[in-house]
Order: C-alpha cells, then sequence, then structure tokens
C-alpha cells in the first residue's frame, strides 16, 4: 500500500472518530483517498495551471472543510437550509445563501462584494482560482456535458471562499438578456464605475480598476463582437429535455447551451474573451452564475415536464468527459457530482431574474427600467440625463457627464480598446455565435462593404480616359413612410447620445457609491426547489459501468489485461458462519484497538427483487487508469457468490501494480481476501486488495476477457472455480469493515481462511 494512502485513510479514520458526519462509510473515505492519489504530481503537469503546492492546499482545505457525505434518504432527519444538516447531505461551512442579479444588489451589498473580491486578490486566493480555468481545463471543462457540472462546482468553491470573507454576501449573476434588450448594450449601467468599471479598454475606473493579471492589464472591449443571451435563445433551449440535447458536442447550434455561453466572453472582449483568460476578469463569476442559472431552470424544466431526473442525466461520454472521472482541479468530485441535486437543494438557491407588467411596472430596483410596450426590464444605461431642457449631440454628452455620469460607448472608443485588447496576449478565444448588428465587427464589416461598393461603382469614361467617381447615395425621389427608428439603425447608433432614460430622475456616481439610491432590496420570488421523488445514488442498482480504457495518456484496448475477481456476499455473521466457520476470526483482533473499525450495520434501500450490485475497480498505482465492472448478487439468500473480470494494465512489459477494491450499492466496502502463495489446501487472509503482478505469470491475466474468462474456469469444476487463478477475493456484507485494516494494524496476525 502506497504511504500516502496509508496516510490519508488514518487521517481521515482520525477525524471520524471526532466528527461522525465527516464520512459515513470506509466506502466514502476510500473514495476521497483514491482520488486525491490519482490526482498526484506525476500525472499532472501543474506548470500548465501555474498553481503552486501552497495554491494546492488552500482549495483542498477549502473542499475538505465542508465535504459531508452520508448514504440514504431514510437516514435523513430534520433541518433546513443552512442549519444542521442531517446525513447523507453537503453543507458549506458559511451556510445557505441565495443568488440575485447584480442590479438587485442594494449599493451597500454591491459594495461589500467588490471589496470581498478585491481581498481575495490582495490575498493571491483569487489568482489561485483564476489560474484554474486553463490547461487540461480547456478540454475537460469545455466541449462536452462536465461543462455544465465542472463550473457549477467551480463558482461555488470560489463563493465559499468569498464567504468566508463575509458571510452576508453570495455570488451574483448578471443576466444578459436584461442588458441585451436595451439600444446599445455596451451603454448599461454595469460598466459604470459604481459596477463593474468601464468596459472600452484597460480598466481604470471601478473596483477593480488597475488590476494585473498574468497576461498584462485586466481589459475589456464590450460590444467587440458575437452577442449577448437573449430570450429567444434561452426560449429555445428550454424547448429540450435532454443534456445531450444542449451540450457539447451532440446539441445543434441553436440548442447548444456551452456555444450561446461563449456569446458574452467575446462580447465582453479583453481577458473575458480567453479560454485561458477569461476568469482573471471578475465578469467570468457573475456570467457563470447566471449560465448556471439557465441550466437550473433547464433541470426544473427535466423534473416537472420532461420526466427526467436530473441528476442522472449525464450523457455516456468516455474520455475527460466521463461521468466517474475525477474532477481535474477538485479530484475530492467526479463529473458527474456536479450533476447532483444537492447544490440548489442545501447550498444555494436563485432569486429569479427581475420580471415587470403592465400592471406592475417596476423592476425592483433604480438599476433596471420597465419596458411595458414589451413588458420585460431593461437595464438603465450608464449615462442618465439631467432632467432639464433636452440636450443633444455632444453639448448633451458633456451636460450629462457633469452629473457624474460615464460616457457612451462610441465608435471611436470601440476601436481604441480593440487597440488596447490588442496588447493583451489572450490566446485562443471561446467559440461564439456570430456577431449582431450592434456590435464593432458587424459595424466594420458593413464600413468594409461600403468601401469596396464605392470602389466598384465607378465610370470610365473611355474618351477622355478618366475615372469619374459615382455618387455614393443616388436622388431616389419620394420615400415610403415608415415608423420611427427602433433605435437601433444608425441614425440613432451614431457617435453622439440624444438622451438617457426616459421618466428617471438622474442618477450620479457619488449618489451611488454613498448608498442613497437602493439603500435596501426588497426580496423577491425564488426558483422554485426540484421536489420530485430522487432515490439515493447508492441504494438501487446502478447504471452499466462503462469503462474508456484510457490508459497513460492513451486509449487502447491492447493495452490492457484481465484478472478475475470473486465478489462472496453474506447477509448477516451467521449466515457465513455457517459455511464457513474461519471467517469469524478475522474481526477479533482489530475490534476495540480501532472504533472507527467497529462493525456498524447500515441502513439500505434495497431493490424489490432482491439484487444488489458489488462494483469491482481497480486503480493504477504505477500507472494511470481505472477499470470498472459490476457483479450482481441475490440477497434473498443467506450467501451468494459471482467472479468478474477486471482491466488492468497489461503486464507484457513492465510489472503492474494495482489496488482492487469493492463497494456495494448501499455504499459499504467489502474486504478483501488475497491467496496466500503456495498454500496448500487454498487459502485466503485480509489484505488491502493492493496487488503486483509479473509479466510470466500467465495464468494470472488474460490478454483479453475471453482468454481471462478461459483461464478461470480451464478443466475446472463448477464447485472447485475458486482455485489458484483466481489471487483476490471480496467478502460483501451489510457491516461496513475497513478494507485497509491489515494495513494500518501491522502489529495484529488474522487467522487465513481457507478454501
Amino acid at each position: 500500500m502506497p504511504t500516502e494512502l496509508v496516510e490519508c485513510y488514518q487521517m481521515n479514520a482520525n477525524k471520524k472518530l471526532y466528527d461522525n458526519s465527516t464520512y459515513s462509510t470506509s466506502a466514502d473515505i476510500h473514495a476521497n483517498c483514491m482520488q486525491l492519489f490519482l490526482w498526484k504530481s506525476a500525472n499532472v503537469r501543474w506548470s500548465d495551471f501555474n498553481i503552486t503546492e501552497k495554491d494546492r492546499s488552500f482549495i483542498n482545505s477549502l473542499i475538505g472543510s465542508f465535504v459531508r457525505r452520508g448514504r440514504t434518504k431514510r437516514q435523513a432527519g430534520p433541518g433546513g437550509p443552512g442549519g444542521p444538516g442531517p446525513r447523507g447531505r453537503i453543507f458549506p461551512m458559511t451556510g445557505f445563501r441565495v443568488r440575485r442579479e447584480y442590479r438587485r444588489l442594494s449599493d451597500r451589498e454591491r459594495t461589500a462584494f467588490h471589496a470581498a473580491i478585491n481581498q481575495m486578490k490582495m490575498s493571491g486566493q483569487y489568482n489561485t482560482f483564476a489560474n484554474l480555468h486553463q490547461g487540461m481545463v480547456v478540454t475537460s471543462a469545455h466541449g462536452g456535458p462536465n461543462f455544465l457540472g465542472w463550473h457549477r462546482v467551480y463558482v461555488a468553491l470560489v463563493e465559499e471562499a468569498l464567504r468566508r470573507i463575509n458571510r452576508r454576501i453570495s455570488l451574483p449573476y448578471w443576466d444578459s438578456t436584461l442588458d441585451f434588450d436595451m439600444t446599445n448594450p455596451a451603454n448599461s449601467i454595469i460598466w459604470s464605475a459604481p459596477f463593474l468599471g468601464n468596459g472600452d479598454g484597460f480598466v481604470t475606473v471601478g473596483p477593480f480598476a488597475n488590476w494585473q493579471t498574468p497576461v498584462g492589464r485586466l481589459t475589456r472591449n464590450v460590444g467587440g463582437g458575437s452577442r449577448l443571451f437573449s430570450r429567444a435563445v434561452i426560449r429555445a433551449i428550454m424547448s429540450r429535455c435532454r443534456i445531450r440535447e444542449i451540450s457539447e458536442p451532440t446539441a445543434q447550434e441553436q440548442f447548444n447551451l456551452e456555444l450561446a455561453h461563449g456569446g458574452p466572453h467575446v462580447w465582453v472582449g479583453g481577458q473575458m474573451s480567453g479560454l485561458n483568460t477569461a476568469a482573471h476578469d471578475p465578469v467570468f463569476f457573475l456570467h457563470h452564475t447566471y449560465v448556471d442559472y439557465i441550466w437550473e431552470m433547464f433541470r426544473m424544466r427535466q423534473a416537472r415536464f420532461c420526466g427526467v431526473n436530473p441528476s442522472r442525466d449525464y450523457p455516456p461520454t468516455m474520455g475527460e468527459h466521463a461521468a466517474q472521472r475525477p474532477m481535474d482541479g477538485f479530484p475530492q468530485y467526479r463529473n458527474i457530482d456536479g450533476y447532483r441535486s444537492y447544490w440548489t437543494r442545501f447550498w444555494y438557491r436563485y432569486e429569479r431574474s427581475p420580471t415587470c407588467a403592465r400592471w406592475r411596472p417596476f423592476c425592483g430596483t433604480p438599476y433596471l427600467r420597465c419596458d411595458v410596450a414589451r413588458q420585460r426590464c431593461v437595464s438603465v444605461a450608464r449615462m442618465v440625463a439631467p432632467m432639464v431642457a433636452p440636450a443633444a449631440g455632444i453639448a448633451g454628452a458633456r451636460a450629462s457627464m457633469a452629473f457624474g455620469g460615464s460616457p457612451p460607448q462610441t465608435m471611436a472608443s470601440s476601436l481604441r480598446a480593440r487597440a488596447q485588447e490588442a496588447t493583451v496576449m489572450i490566446g485562443p478565444r471561446f467559440r461564439a455565435p456570430p456577431a449582431e448588428p450592434r456590435t464593432l465587427d458587424a459595424n466594420i464589416g458593413r464600413m468594409a462593404g461600403v468601401r469596396m461598393r464605392r470602389s466598384v461603382n465607378t465610370t470610365v469614361d473611355t474618351n477622355s480616359k478618366k475615372i469619374a467617381k459615382a455618387k455614393s447615395f443616388g436622388d431616389y425621389g419620394p420615400k415610403f413612410n415608415a415608423p420611427p427608428s427602433d433605435g437601433r439603425t444608425s441614425d440613432v447608433l451614431s457617435d453622439t447620445f440624444a438622451g438617457g432614460v426616459i421618466g428617471f430622475d438622474p442618477i450620479t456616481d457619488p449618489m451611488v457609491q454613498d448608498g442613497i439610491v437602493f439603500p435596501v432590496s426588497e426580496p423577491l420570488p425564488l426558483l422554485p426547489t426540484l421536489d420530485y421523488p430522487e432515490p439515493a445514488i447508492n441504494d438501487l442498482l446502478r447504471t452499466p459501468a462503462q469503462n474508456s480504457f484510457f490508459l497513460d495518456g492513451q486509449t487502447n484496448i491492447s493495452n490492457w489485461a484481465f484478472i478475475p475477481v470473486r465478489v462472496l456476499f453474506t447477509n448477516d455473521r451467521e449466515g457465513i458462519s455457517a459455511y464457513f466457520p474461519e471467517f469469524n476470526s478475522q474481526y477479533p483482533p482489530y475490534v476495540g484497538q480501532f472504533p472507527m473499525f467497529q462493525p456498524q450495520r447500515e441502513k439500505c434501500i434495497q431493490d424489490p427483487s432482491g439484487a444488489i450490485q458489488v462494483k469491482v475497480q481497480s486503480s493504477g498505482l504505477n500507472y494511470h487508469g481505472t477499470f470498472t465492472e459490476n457483479a450482481l448478487i441475490d440477497t434473498h439468500l443467506p450467501i451468494d457468490s459471482t467472479i468478474t473480470y477486471i482491466g488492468i494494465k497489461s503486464p507484457k512489459n513492465s510489472t503492474t501494480e494495482a489496488i482492487v477494491t469493492a463497494v456495494h450499492s448501499c455504499g459499504i466496502m467489502c474486504q478483501a481476501h488475497c491467496m496466500i502463495p503456495n498454500s496448500k489446501p487454498i487459502a485466503f487472509k485480509p489484505c488491502n486488495g493492493v496487488l503486483k503482478i509479473e509479466g510470466n505469470n500467465t495464468n494470472l491475466f488474460g490478454n483479453t476477457y475471453k482468454e481471462a474468462v478461459a483461464n478461470a474456469w480451464k478443466g475446472k469444476q463448477f464447485n472447485d472455480i475458486l482455485s489458484e487463478n483466481v489471487r483476490v477475493a471480496f467478502h460483501c456484507s451489510m457491516s461496513s469493515v475497513s478494507p485497509w485494516t491489515p494495513s494500518i494494524a501491522k502489529q495484529s496476525s488474522p487467522q487465513t481462511t481457507k478454501v
């Protein structure tokens, strides 16, 4: 047994002595320790993340402080969000929280949120999290179903770190549909000093002014390209029922949530537009909290209208997006853990995004106005004209700035922002939808088209050999009567600013910063929690195991070999003693020496058929790869057994070292028994399941699954399967007994089991 695993087991054993809620069974301890071991430095290029050992310790300590695992819903006692939680649930240390739209924060709440982020930045914690969103995460957390789950865990951990600084805050979300419905989204109030700071080039005002990132000064170019979320895009996503229909690589473009999420990334520009740099702009977390909000609405639709269990709707995937693969950066979690329902049941809930109607023309904040004609809330522009005689053009803009406003986004400022953005080494950018007509990309494209047409639209005077340019716009005579501009045409979106928000008093930066504009935020309705009956993941039959055959960075089945493993299940101690009296002698040496190893009977909701699955898994110790197989057992019998075949790295070229474990559907691990070499008759003793197989032991493994089966059964009778070719067996029951007891209690000499 590797020293790192033994130390991890011992550490968690001591924790359980004092805090019974940390881990309910030995299966939880093993899963935690094994995932940490697999995420070792030898298997990860930490230089890709620019993360130090201190940074890793910070993230691991953050996760370890609030992970509380349990088994079944029957064990769950009373307890509400944020309070003392029952077993089987996971709670953050800082309690339950509610996430609201960014403009719904009161002025003082928003200031406190900004202060907490700046404190994280000064301590280095912010950069630690931001550096995680690069390197291998670019592929393992993007381009597949793990995109949604990984970012849910990522954002939740950043929020937890913020709340360690100030428990009264939570991460807000940026509903960019509220900006999309503006005349010019680039002029939204959130790109002003009291909110996120300017968006036209280097960030020089606001709470994140003059921030330095690993690739240069924090820079933005809002409205440069692509597009924000729109209600039409969200309606399209909500028309689907399965994750595979809205996630890469199977979703069609009009329903692809990950593709749509790339739009705001590119629209904000600067660091936010780059895959490896986006998290260095705090806008990233507000945007991804809204992506999570959209996903939660989709999950509600799945549960209520589609008859789909959201926590299990993980598409069959291999490689980096495989459901059971440890999350890059957060090895305590598997990819599928991001899909669990406990996040929005016990961690956080969302306040609904503000809405309004003709009979209720209010949005719950002075920073949003109600568009009564369309019955929707729209962001206030960041420059508000004074309530005096209307001013237009440059004079109007100067008058507005006298009241503390920020200048609007213009073609000149957008071009300047693009030039400053070019000085930052952003690298590969997010895949995003095409630019909408109001962006700089679209405007430059139109200008290029006009220039091209003007250069082509020429006439040649053959007599004088002179080139005469034609008029750019001809005299078309009388024109059609038409409605006024919708606010998005070139006669409105010019370099001048023609006014502010009608019907609102001027809001100046000092007023906002003094907290006199929005001192109190009245609560709005929350998104409902998912109320469908959800069986505990470990209680019923698991879905079939799907192995990726991923080994040391390659997917090749020829690199694998297969070994037979015997699984024995007994309903109780009395049942097995009737068949194998020697089994009774294996436990006494440990009972009393280590209290956590006292056999404890666990409650379990079993399948009515009596079937129970035993998951047998091999994990490489000198190679990087895992293999899982499920064995089916009938619990109606006092004792039942079966044999299964597990993949390991082929020992043809070098010795293979692996640890084999087994855990049944109730989340309880089985005790491993290894054959004593050269024992006559064949005898087994409790062990930790660590195997070392040489290439010359051809009887112990098969190069193919078929060959392994043939080796185990060759010349054997049905009552003599457990031969010298089966070197490891597992005893499973309803009692939780540590499978690594022999590794820790080395002073004990357990009796062997003769078969």
